[in-house]
């Protein structure tokens, strides 16, 4: 019985403590509420108006008399024996003798409430005090927290592991490559000269100062940010994002202060005077998965994508399952459905840029061709054409209109109050009461793929409207305001816009486009866009036509939409002459060729110096690449509560705000010249108050993930939920101590002087260079009984590699790895097959030379199909935020070293390197091959067991070597690290 209970305790289950000791509502009685009342009797529904969550509905109608346990009606239900029991057989496992008596000693002790402990700021405690005998053996504060609690319950630490064992541990755990021969050599001869505290040191500051440090813990971040280099959903059309991939990578290497690395990936756009590269940083949220199916509805995927970055948000900084709250309010935690709404609103006005990253050639190639352009349209028409000159200059625009005007077909189409309709010839009529400033919506797709210049409205009569319309005034006029396309969420600037008729008082662009004078008749307008987007078949438009307040009533009553891939020569000549370019040319009358001879004499076609810049430009614009990042719309959009999650019905609207549980947030006055009192929050506000030293979460969230990479669990093992259904840490005392110790300003060594707050770096080393962590992981036997999860870590934890590292590691005692950092994803082999079961294709161009022996977290993720590699070894599928990798032991895997073309060829350069490198003799060779792969020399009986096995492999077609190597780099050893 004692051992369960010990076993029980250690797993943070409730049983009944000893006598002498008084109840922890924490501890002790809080998980049991949660476990077995608050599903009916929590924040988020309270049965029979009975809450448990909180004293005062606890007290309420004698649910509980604190000091009578008799005469509280939590006892007498929970003890009851007939169907008044507590909680329902349906609502989940009944309570057990020993909760219940938890829960009697807890009301005769007063029923205090404590707050929940990760919601109260962390509190510094001192260092244990340990026995002389054991303090020997502490390195830094984080052993003495450590040891204080393993002697408490009688417990050892373990041995130091062996120097070997040692290097090759934290050299994964730092770089996640292994260390070389040279390496380990020199680590041996520093430790082996009565030094090792100074050698380890030593090799520590190495591997920090490594330039792969960075690209190790980007790897942990980009699990957080569910980066892939794909859109997802069935489609999963590629995306440029790589850049914020490597943005990532150089701010670890920098050791950029993790509050302000934050802030920058959250609202770097926000930030003043935003450089280059804290735009980059906001595209942690730009990793969302993105919809290109044809048909589907914008503002829903938009919003799917808002509900992510807001539950990312909460999982990555504060720990919390906030995603909990989005139907309805948090069942466990005090987060109501208002709440995560007011999460949600900081997120809701964000546009989707793509943001343009010429290479330093580029950039000044692009400027320079651009002065060369503006220049050249300042000089004088061309000279009056020729007739020969002139036929040449029209078949030139019949060539460049490109097929002309496709016009979109209209999937879904929106009114505020107006009904719309789609005719057969794929017009929009509006019928109904309409609103007095109505706004018409219309989802299409594009037609086929190519780079889009400029967009047609056309404005049609109908017999149903005043006058014909087009307008639907009393007229038959309209007055459009403003019209919007959109690709990707976001909109598409116009540099100009003309029509073949607009009532003078009413600029296009800048009032809006109304034909008054012109009613009964159809016209159309151009709207050319400022820069040519390119799109594929099937993407998605949105197409917005506003109409004004200031003029009631006159909406636009039947209009049909085009685009066009024509060249900027074809739509620079007039209006009319595209007309009768656009006609064919068998079907144009003598009068109309005459018309456009002398508009084309009027107005010349763009010179062919022009003309010439501009297909220049274009060319270099398509080689540039480009990244996802965020920004702020200019107007921040409505929020209100989704009731039940579902984005179509809507609640009260809500300001931004964070939860009334965690430290408000600081109130920010307006800017000079703005009015008195406070603005608006915003994400930057957001993004501070995440950081804040107030903030009881963040650094306990971060230096809880930090703390499972070295141990493979955390303080709190349930990493993801700091919430009330979390585990309780199993030593909350140094899970403070982290917290603050990471937040509290260092002074640092070297020639920087000023404090330096929240460096990561500084509390990695601090963990490694613990006693606790240098520990063997072997298995005792005396931990069997009182700790078989090892939770007090009286040894290490072995751990499994994860899956790109398994494959970097081997590249790297291969000698094939290339150090390359950062760059486009690369394409290492795989099966040809692997997109057999996906509804695109798509290209994998397997790279050659370097780059095909790239490290792993620049192998190119497509969201539906990713390398086997990576699906194999439990890599995370990039569709949410993964906080912690699952780790498990399948056949598969061992199937995939043995056999997969990438470990072969590996296998290959390996056994190449051995013998390259290593002695002459095979028994030498041996002993080099193991350094490579594990660090350490072989025993008697795995030098004779590999000779052997060496000798019966001396006629394999790939080489006796290389199937050695095969063997070594299949072996649990190798894929673990120690």
């Amino acid at each position: 019985m004692r051992r369960l209970l010990a076993f029980l305790g250690l797993l943070g289950l409730s049983v009944a403590p000893a006598a002498a000791q008084s109840i922890d509502f924490q501890r002790d009685v809080r998980p049991i509420l949660s476990n077995h009342c608050f599903k009916c009797h929590g924040p988020a529904l309270q049965e029979s108006g009975i809450r448990l969550d909180t004293r005062e509905g606890a007290l309420a109608r004698k649910i509980v008399v604190p000091g009578k346990p008799d005469a509280s009606k939590i006892i007498k239900r929970v003890t009851a024996t007939n169907e008044d029991r507590m909680p329902p057989e349906e609502a989940g496992e009944r309570l057990k003798p020993a909760q219940i008596e938890i829960l009697k000693r807890w009301i005769v002790q007063g029923a205090e409430y404590t707050p929940h402990w990760a919601f109260v700021k962390p509190k510094r405690s001192e260092l244990p005090k340990l026995p002389a005998k054991s303090a020997a053996w502490v390195k830094n504060p984080i052993d003495a927290f450590i040891l204080a609690r393993l002697d408490k319950e009688g417990l050892t630490p373990s041995p130091e592991a062996d120097p070997a064992t040692l290097i090759r541990r934290v050299t994964l755990d730092l770089t996640g490559l292994t260390p070389t021969p040279a390496e380990v050599d020199e680590f041996l001869k520093e430790w082996a000269s009565a030094k090792p505290q100074a050698a380890y040191e030593k090799l520590v500051d190495r591997l920090l100062a490594s330039p792969h440090y960075g690209e190790r813990q980007a790897r942990h971040w980009l699990d957080l940010a569910r980066y892939a280099d794909s859109n997802g959903y069935t489609i999963d059309g590629k995306r440029s994002i790589w850049p914020w991939r490597d943005w990532v990578i150089s701010a670890f290497n920098k050791d950029m202060p993790f509050d302000r690395f934050t802030i920058e990936q959250i609202a770097g756009d926000m930030l003043p005077n935003a450089t280059h590269e804290q735009i980059v940083a906001t595209g942690f949220h730009r990793n969302t998965s993105f919809n290109e199916e044809g048909g589907t509805n914008p503002e829903q995927f938009r919003v799917e994508r808002t509900v992510d970055r807001t539950n990312t948000t909460g999982s990555v900084w504060l720990g919390l399952t906030v995603g909990c709250a989005q139907c309805h309010s948090h069942k466990y935690d005090p987060i109501s459905h208002k709440e995560y709404y007011q999460l949600y609103a900081f997120l809701n006005s964000m546009e989707e840029p793509k943001l343009s990253m010429p290479t330093a050639d580029q950039d000044k190639r692009l400027k320079n061709l651009q002065a060369q352009l503006a220049a050249a349209k300042k000089q004088p028409p061309p000279k009056k054409l020729s007739p020969a000159e002139l036929e040449n200059a029209i078949v030139d625009l019949e060539k460049e209109t490109n097929g002309g005007w496709r016009i979109i077909y209209p999937k879904t189409v929106i009114a505020e109050k107006a009904k719309l309709d789609v005719l057969e010839d794929r017009s929009v009529l509006a019928s109904g009461k309409g609103s007095d400033f109505e706004t018409y919506i219309v989802h299409g797709v594009a037609p086929e793929t190519g780079t889009i210049t400029a967009i047609r409205l056309e404005a049609l009569t109908h017999d149903s409207f005043p006058m014909n319309g087009p307008g639907r005034s009393g007229g038959g006029n309209f007055v459009l305001s403003n019209f919007v396309f959109e690709t990707d969420g976001v909109p598409h600037k116009i540099r100009k816009a003309i029509a073949d008729y607009a009532q003078g008082d009413l600029p296009i662009l800048e009032k809006g486009w109304g034909i008054s004078g012109g009613v009964g008749r159809d016209h159309q307008a151009l709207y050319y866009l400022e820069k040519p987007h390119p799109v594929r078949e099937g993407q998605a438009f949105v197409f917005t036509l506003k109409h004004s307040k200031k003029y009631a009533g006159y909406a636009l009553g039947r209009f049909r939409i085009a685009v066009t891939f024509a060249s900027e020569r074809f739509l620079a000549v007039p209006l009319e002459a595209q007309n009768i370019v656009l006609m064919d040319r068998a079907k144009r009358t003598p009068k109309e060729m005459e018309a456009l001879r002398q508009a084309l004499t009027k107005a010349p076609p763009l010179s062919a110096r022009v003309v010439e810049l501009q297909k220049q430009i274009k060319a270099l614009d398509a080689q540039i690449e480009s990244t996802l990042v965020m920004r702020e719309a200019k107007a921040p959009r409505l929020t209100k509560i989704q009731l039940r999650g579902d984005f179509l019905t809507l609640g009260d609207e809500v300001q931004p705000n964070v939860f009334a549980i965690l430290n408000p947030l600081a109130a920010t006055p307006r800017p000079p010249g703005e009015g008195q009192g406070v603005r608006a929050p915003n994400r930057l506000d957001l993004a501070k108050w995440l950081v804040s030293a107030d903030n009881p979460l963040t650094a306990r969230v971060v230096m809880n993930r930090i703390w499972q990479q070295y141990f493979g669990k955390g303080l709190v093992e349930t990493e993801n939920d700091f919430g009330i259904q979390g585990s309780l840490p199993t030593h909350p005392e140094l899970l403070d101590w982290l917290a603050l110790e990471l937040m509290l300003p260092a002074t640092p060594r070297g020639e920087r002087s000023e404090p330096l707050g929240w460096s990561l770096k500084r509390m990695h080393k601090m963990i490694v260079m613990s006693a606790v962590y240098r520990q063997a992981s072997r298995f005792r036997a005396d931990l069997r009984e009182k700790d078989p999860q090892n939770k007090l870590l009286a040894r290490q934890h072995r751990l499994r590699l994860d899956a790109e590292i398994i494959r970097d590691s081997a590249l790297s005692s291969s000698g094939l790895l290339t150090r390359k950092i950062g760059g486009p994803g690369v394409y290492p082999p795989q099966p040809p097959e692997i997109f057999a079961f996906t509804q695109n294709n798509h290209p994998w161009p397997e790279s050659k030379g370097a780059d095909r022996y790239r490290r792993g977290m620049y192998t190119f993720i497509w969201r539906q199909s990713q390398h086997p590699l990576l699906t194999t070894f439990d890599a995370p599928d990039a569709q949410v935020a993964c906080t912690k990798r699952n780790r498990s032991n399948t056949p598969l895997q061992a199937l995939h070293l043995a056999n997969d073309p990438v470990f072969v060829e590996i296998a290959k350069g390996l056994g190449e390197r051995i013998q390259k490198e290593g002695p002459a003799d095979d028994a030498g060779r041996v002993g080099y091959a193991f350094k490579l792969c594990f660090c350490r020399t072989p025993s008697k009986l795995e030098q004779d067991r590999v000779l052997a096995y060496l000798d019966s492999q001396r006629d394999a077609k790939a080489g006796p070597w290389s199937m050695v190597a095969r063997v070594l780099l299949n072996l649990d050893e190798f894929i673990t690290r120690e």
